[in-house]
């Protein structure tokens, strides 16, 4: 029972609802009501409100910094270990503002998209998969024991040298078929939609979380939504 809650907790669901609905709302505002033209400057008023938030909390003074405000907010907009550095509903703002400013329509809404729907999903398999891996590793022996071992491969968090990504192979893979999918469902060709993908699983996988806490680092809320529009516009989108 412990071990479910400790996972259950990893999980970070509430996070992960919150942005999932705020990029499907995104999608759903930007699909129906508002046009090109208007959408960056209907959507910077959000991005400030959210940045002003963040500001808030980093030199807000003792009210924003008290341990259960913060445990609240950062429930919804981020990481419990982000509470020294900008939150990951911080960069998944500019994130989408720049897929809005830099894109057309369609494409800013596919890129939008794959961050909503597979940075969450992604993330959650990873943590599914590396638990159940790590107990199937503890629990059996033989052949069991080396398929977990080659299962680790892609659950563990992907390592270059000395540089720990924190990322894992199926959380990337996951992120890949949602990319896929999502252009494909937006009437792109199945090749494009392919490398369109398989940029924005490569970004996934090196967005870079540092182990000491940081103002700013390289985050996939900001990377994915970019390296998607990046990708479609070389691929004729």
């Amino acid at each position: 029972m412990h071990r479910r809650s400790r996972t259950f907790r990893r999980l970070e669901l509430p996070r992960r609802a919150w942005h999932m609905a705020t990029g499907l709302g995104v999608v759903a505002a930007y699909g129906l009501w508002v046009s090109r033209e208007a959408a960056p400057w209907v959507t910077l008023p959000f991005v400030l409100g959210l940045t002003a938030v963040d500001l808030l909390r980093l030199y807000g003074g003792p009210t924003f910094r008290d341990t259960r405000v913060e445990d609240r907010l950062m429930s919804l907009v981020g990481r419990r270990d982000e509470r020294r550095s900008f939150s990951s509903s911080f960069y998944f703002a500019w994130g989408v503002l720049g897929a809005v400013v830099l894109s057309s329509r369609e494409t800013a809404m596919a890129a939008v998209l794959m961050l909503a729907v597979g940075d969450p999903l992604a993330g959650a398999v990873a943590i599914l998969s590396r638990t159940a891996v790590r107990r199937l590793g503890r629990s059996h022996r033989g052949a069991a024991r080396l398929s977990s071992r080659l299962a680790r491969l892609l659950t563990e968090p992907v390592a270059l040298g000395r540089l720990d990504l924190g990322k894992s192979l199926a959380g990337a893979l996951v992120l890949w078929g949602v990319a896929w999918a999502t252009g494909w469902v937006s009437g792109w060709e199945a090749g494009p939609a392919a490398a369109v993908a398989a940029a924005v699983a490569v970004t996934e996988l090196v967005s870079y979380r540092p182990r000491r806490p940081h103002l700013f680092r390289l985050d996939d809320n900001l990377t994915v939504p970019l390296a998607a529009v990046l990708a479609a516009r070389l691929a004729g989108y």
